[in-house]
């Protein structure tokens, strides 16, 4: 992996009729103060010496987390900077460079520039030394590069400040220097006179000022210019020793910009627990938060800051009730006790190392089988092997702390609900960070390297195995340092005192600190996984009630489509793939390393539902139970009605309806839907006496549009399979009036309930008597000469499906 070095931008802009005589001097004096950093490769500068707004953008995308320093030489205000071809607004500039995580520090040197402070704090800005009033441009040169100077020996901010300042008093005391004609404010029409400017620019006071944000003075103060790579890298090793890169086999370094804060901390010689921050408080107790002894000593300790903070889910009242429930299972056998004392519940943060890896471990061996029995003892066959095994980081959690509470505690946590550390997150009571990345990381790979060798024996398999050679590589390695929650809770029972640490997150439960007959049932507890809260604070029933569910609704909606989509029972390409599907992720669900109950309910059932609502799709599907029996038509833009069924007989109250209205069978329990006339050409074929019956309804399914789908569904299920192809010809040509019928055959409403109820008496002579009207007797003609009796009145009957409404029989 590439490291990446710091920045020091420098970034100047002149005018051509304000010219500013010095300004080209600062800057090559700044770069010979940083030059020889440069040269042993601990930063890098990059001088812009006609600074324009677009390149200033440009360069800060691709400087993007690198730039430490952000310099400005030239004229200035409280509300711009001035670059060539234009000025830069410093409340746009102030969020562009707030967006530079490892800003330190903005240094403003032109007039006037502190307005522009407030802009850079709220945007992030750490550290911003700006001016007054108006200043004279030999001496902002002068005062810079002394800065520069006293930054590049390893100096802090405030002390290269300092040194600067102390400089310009030895050099120039009480001495007026300036000429108004070379100061560093903008040369505007409505500038005021000489004589005002002069005025604004005396003062006893120095004209620079360096502001710092409250809350991060003491990561200003301990920062370095000359170090501040090194905090960005770090090499890993694990228990072989220094881990080389796959690529280039150079020693691998992770980039983690670690940050060291001196804390107000309270440690505990009694339960070795250094507590910062809100442990403020304890000392004016004069007892510790983890365990209440007295033998505590206040001071500071260095602790690193987190990259991200998870919040707590489970609550304070749900903390106490955890505890309790624990205690009384631990001491009274599940009974409640008043004896039983909750002193205090107190949120606490842990730190912990988050790793993320692509592993990659090849290895060569060999297993041993059984060749034959050679008096009693089996002669072995050995066979070789090469492979790799995968087994890849992420977020594998370490502690950070080496306080007793933590280093057992397997702790787990969802880091998707994480945020960014803030800087007010420091007044949070918190464990000191004071393991630091490479010893965590050396950890993750003797835990890692164990797997391995379970992995590698499982794969060369046999009587016996021996691992000849493997080389692990580690890739993308990305470490953060995390706050993970937790509650506190102090307790005590029969004068005994015990400290429970409760899961923030999760709701497991810990013994923190434990003494007399507490300390004889820790065991009771230590064992407990409650995983009683989740995110949103639901309790594990709920949680697992919500995963069931989850995996049923997706798993009926992904079964229904597949049996739908299924043209028949004999078609299992379609259920094939979708089972084939739910199996792998049925697979690598169950193979995830953080697996859960929740996660395999979520899984089991949804693998059930998708089985039983394929099923289900197959027989809806083939039963046509989401569409009407007799393919619904309305020829006429009517609203369809619901029908008798095939079985029945016409409704007793049925009255006469309007022509060319859809018919819907009883078994559409759904919907109906219109039959699309503007198909007909496309079901014209030249070759359809070629084609077979199949071919026929499969081309009647695939039309475009409603209705014709439904109606092929409907012959290719009732009709005979030597007939179909004719029933859907007749159909088409009677709906469409083309082939044998010049215009499209319409029924009158009045004729659809005799003509229907000869069709269910089933008689052929009164079929012929009825159908012998001037409407139908075309196409009961045509029916009749080429099926067979059967048939043909099938075909009838589906063709007064597409003409007859329940009003019309």
């Amino acid at each position: 992996m590439a490291m990446q070095t710091p920045v020091v931008y420098l970034a100047f802009a002149n005018a051509l009729d304000d010219h500013l005589a010095t300004l080209k001097q600062e800057s090559r004096d700044i770069f010979k103060a940083l030059q020889g950093l440069q040269q042993e490769n601990k930063l890098y500068v990059h001088r812009e010496e006609s600074s324009q707004v677009d390149e200033l953008y440009e360069d800060l995308l691709a400087y993007d987390q690198n730039i430490v320093i952000f310099h400005y030489g030239g004229h200035a205000d409280g509300s711009m900077l001035q670059l060539e071809g234009g000025s830069g607004n410093a409340g746009g500039l102030a969020k562009l460079l707030g967006q530079q995580k490892s800003l330190k520090l903005v240094f403003l040197n032109g007039c006037a520039t502190k307005d522009q402070v407030r802009l850079l704090h709220e945007a992030g800005v750490p550290t911003v030394i700006a001016t007054s009033v108006k200043i004279n441009d030999t001496k902002a040169t002068l005062f810079s590069a002394a800065f520069y100077q006293s930054l590049a020996k390893g100096h802090s901010i405030e002390e290269s400040f300092a040194s600067a300042k102390n400089l310009l008093e030895t050099k120039y005391g009480g001495e007026d220097i300036f000429d108004i004609r070379f100061n560093r404010f903008p040369a505007w029409d409505d500038v005021e006179d000489e004589e005002d400017s002069a005025e604004d620019t005396a003062s006893d006071e120095l004209e620079w000022a360096l502001y710092t944000r409250e809350e991060v003075q003491l990561d200003v103060d301990q920062w370095r210019l000359n170090t501040a790579q090194s905090a960005w890298q770090v090499q890993l090793r694990d228990t072989h020793g220094v881990i080389r890169s796959a690529i280039d086999d150079q020693p691998l370094a992770i980039e983690h910009r670690s940050v060291k804060r001196q804390l107000g901390a309270v440690v505990c010689g009694q339960c070795g627990s250094t507590l910062l921050s809100g442990a403020k408080t304890e000392t004016q107790e004069q007892l510790c938060t983890v365990c209440g002894n007295q033998d505590i000593e206040a001071g500071q300790a260095s602790t690193s800051l987190p990259d991200l903070v998870v919040d707590h889910v489970v609550s304070e009242k749900q903390a106490r009730q955890i505890a309790l429930e624990s205690l009384e299972t631990a001491l009274t056998g599940g009974k409640a006790s008043g004896d039983i004392e909750i002193s205090a519940v107190k949120q606490l943060w842990l730190p912990y190392w988050s790793f993320s890896a692509n592993v990659v471990t090849e290895f060569s061996g060999e297993s041993a089988y059984p060749k034959r029995i050679e008096g009693g003892v089996p002669a072995l066959d050995w066979r070789g092997m090469d492979d790799q095994v995968d087994l890849s980081l992420s977020d594998k959690l370490m502690p950070a702390s080496r306080a007793p509470m933590v280093k057992n505690w397997g702790m787990t946590a969802d880091l998707v609900s994480a945020r960014d550390y803030q800087p007010s997150d420091s007044q949070h009571l918190s464990l000191q960070a004071d393991r630091d990345i490479e010893p965590a990381f050396a950890n993750v790979a003797k835990v890692l390297a164990d797997d391995l060798d379970g992995e590698i024996h499982d794969r060369l398999g046999g009587l016996r195995q021996r691992v000849t050679s493997s080389k692990t590589r580690y890739d993308n390695v990305t470490a953060k340092l995390v706050w993970l929650p937790a509650w506190l809770v102090n307790s005590a029972y029969q004068d005994e005192d015990s400290s429970l640490m409760i899961d923030g997150q999760g709701g497991d439960v810990s013994i923190a600190f434990a003494r007399g007959q507490l300390l004889k049932n820790r065991g009771k507890i230590d064992t407990m996984s409650r995983n009683k809260f989740l995110p949103g604070g639901e309790s594990a029933r709920a949680t697992h009630l919500a995963s069931i569910f989850g995996g049923v609704g997706i798993g009926i909606m992904v079964g229904l489509l597949m049996g739908l989509a299924a043209p028949s029972t004999k078609s299992i390409v379609g259920i094939f793939i979708g089972a084939v599907g739910v199996a792998l992720a049925a697979l690598l669900g169950l193979n995830d390393r953080h697996f859960s109950v929740a996660k395999g309910l979520r899984i089991g059932s949804f693998g059930l539902a998708v089985s039983l609502s394929a099923l289900a799709g197959i027989y809806i599907r083939d039963n046509g139970l989401l569409s009407p029996d007799y393919g619904v038509t309305a020829i006429y833009d009517k609203v369809p009605q619901e029908v008798y069924s095939d079985s029945g007989s016409p409704p007793a109250d049925s009255q006469p309806g309007a022509s060319g209205v859809s018919s819907v069978s009883g078994k559409s329990y759904l919907f109906s839907e219109e039959m699309n006339l503007d198909a007909c050409s496309e079901l014209q074929n030249a070759y359809e006496n070629e084609l077979t019956a199949a071919d026929v309804v499969s081309n009647f399914k695939q039309v475009p549009g409603s209705g014709w789908d439904t109606l092929a569904g409907q012959v290719e299920t009732q009709v005979d399979a030597a007939h179909q192809a004719q029933a859907l010809f007749i159909l088409r040509d009677a709906n469409c009036g083309t082939g044998s019928f010049v215009s499209p055959v319409e029924i009158e409403p009045s004729s659809c309930a005799p003509l229907l109820a000869s069709l269910d008496a089933g008689d052929p002579a009164q079929i012929a008597v009825t159908f012998n009207t001037p409407e139908s007797q075309d196409l009961f003609d045509m029916v009749t000469t080429k099926m067979d009796q059967g048939n043909a009145q099938k075909t009838l009957r589906l063709f007064l499906g597409t003409q007859c409404t329940s009003e019309g029989t």
